[in-house]
C-alpha cells in the first residue's frame, strides 16, 4: 500500500449542521500547482477526516481549475484509521469517479460502484472506525494544475454530534 499525505494546503473547511447537529456538510479545497500538493500516478491524497459512526451519503468533487493534461484523473475512496495511526484500505474506489476529470470545469459524476462497502451490508452502514476520505490520480501524468473543490455529506448516528473540520497530517500505509 502506498503512503498518503493529508494537504497541508490552508483551507477553508467548513461544516453546516441541521437540527441536532446530525448532517454537515464539509468542504475542502485542494490546489494541486502548490508544489506540495503535486500528485503522482497512483499517489493517494488524504482529503476529509471522518470519525466512526458516521454515514457518508455522498463524498464528491468540483473542478474550480483545469489540469488540462490530465485525461483520466482518479478514485474517490476511503480508508480507516486506527487510534495507533495504521491505514487500512476499505475502498480505495468507493466513490469512484474516472473519465476526463481534471480537464473540464464543474461537478464531477462518482460512477455506481457496486462493491462499495464503507461499513457494513450497505452504502448507508456507518463508518466503524475513524475514516480518510481519499483521492487516488490514476493519470499518468502528475496533477499539478487543477484547483479541486472536495465536498462530503456526513450523518451523524453516533448519538452526539462528533464531526469536526479541518486537520492536517500525514500518514504511512
Amino acid at each position: 500500500m502506498a503512503a498518503f499525505t493529508v494537504s497541508k494546503v490552508a483551507n477553508d473547511n467548513y461544516g453546516l449542521s441541521w437540527p441536532g447537529n446530525k448532517v454537515t456538510v464539509l468542504r475542502k479545497r485542494v490546489d494541486f500547482s502548490v508544489a506540495a500538493n503535486n500528485l503522482i500516478q497512483n499517489g493517494i491524497m488524504g482529503i476529509l477526516k471522518v470519525p466512526a459512526d458516521v454515514i457518508v451519503l455522498k463524498f464528491g468533487m468540483k473542478v474550480v481549475t483545469v489540469d488540462a493534461d490530465i485525461t483520466t484523473s482518479g478514485y474517490l475512496g476511503v480508508y480507516t484509521e486506527t487510534a495507533a495511526g495504521v491505514i487500512t484500505e476499505v475502498d480505495a474506489d468507493g466513490y469512484a469517479v474516472t473519465g476526463q476529470v481534471m480537464n473540464v470545469l464543474g461537478y464531477v459524476v462518482g460512477d455506481v460502484d457496486a462493491a462499495f462497502n464503507a461499513g457494513g451490508a450497505d452504502p448507508f452502514h456507518p463508518l466503524a472506525a475513524d475514516s480518510v476520505l481519499t483521492f487516488t490520480n490514476i493519470d499518468t501524468d502528475t496533477v499539478n494544475a487543477a484547483v479541486v473543490d472536495f465536498f462530503a455529506v456526513l450523518v451523524d448516528v453516533s448519538g452526539y454530534s462528533q464531526i469536526t473540520t479541518g486537520g492536517t497530517g500525514s500518514y504511512t500505509t
